[in-house]
């Protein structure tokens, strides 16, 4: 018999870990900083790039509902703020197309909105095409980063790719997680997190094509 599209989502989505209860952790257990996924300092932006020509940022979670579409949001409203989106562009993708088309998850939506943050954005997966368009990827967890590494084409893709946790100067995770089946507080530990990082990263990238 053939799945619909929840029972597919589901399906799926038992590959990697959920919250089990209908509240997840509390952020404490964040307050203990672990190494970072790379191991490796921050990405230097590469020279080669024209001058003219955009940065491009590119967020990676698994369905590109809750998670990455939070980070391109809420980096967009910082570029816009900061009169950088003539300079650096970002767009966000999943790692699966069960998703494909749809809008944020709408509890991501209410709580980014509520910070005044706009959210727009249709779910699609990552391509290979976005390894040469792209000049980085921040994934939002490990499984998504060994996910994203296994369709790299080559060494200089992969080198493209990064923990966006690398970035969070206020909150020592070493990870987004899902808030997927979480309840309200685990959407908002998931802004707080995105909004630390994406601040470190835009700073990070100012200081380097400045």
């Amino acid at each position: 018999m053939e799945l619909n599209d929840d029972q597919k989502v589901a399906k799926l989505r038992r590959k990697q870990p959920v919250w089990l209860n209908p509240e997840p952790p509390s952020p404490a257990i964040y307050t203990q900083k672990l190494p970072t996924l790379s191991g490796e300092p921050l990405p230097t932006i590469v020279t080669s790039v024209p001058t003219k020509q955009p940065f491009r940022v590119l967020f990676v979670c698994w369905g590109n509902i809750c998670r990455s579409p939070a980070g391109q949001n809420v980096f967009q409203h910082l570029l816009d703020e900061n009169g950088m989106s003539d300079r650096i562009n970002c767009d966000s993708a999943g790692t699966i197309d069960a998703h494909a088309g749809k809008s944020p998850d709408g509890r991501m939506r209410d709580t980014l909105e509520q910070r005044g943050i706009s959210v727009n954005g249709a779910a699609r997966k990552i391509s290979t095409g976005d390894f040469r368009d792209f000049d980085l990827i921040l994934t939002m967890d490990d499984f998504n980063r060994q996910e994203v590494l296994a369709v790299a084409p080559d060494a200089e893709a992969r080198a493209k790719v990064h923990p966006f946790t690398d970035f969070c100067e206020n909150h020592e995770a070493d990870e987004v997680p899902d808030p997927y089946y979480g309840g309200s507080s685990g959407f908002e530990l998931v802004a707080d997190l995105i909004e630390d990082g994406c601040q470190g990263l835009l700073a990070h990238i100012q200081r380097q094509i400045s």
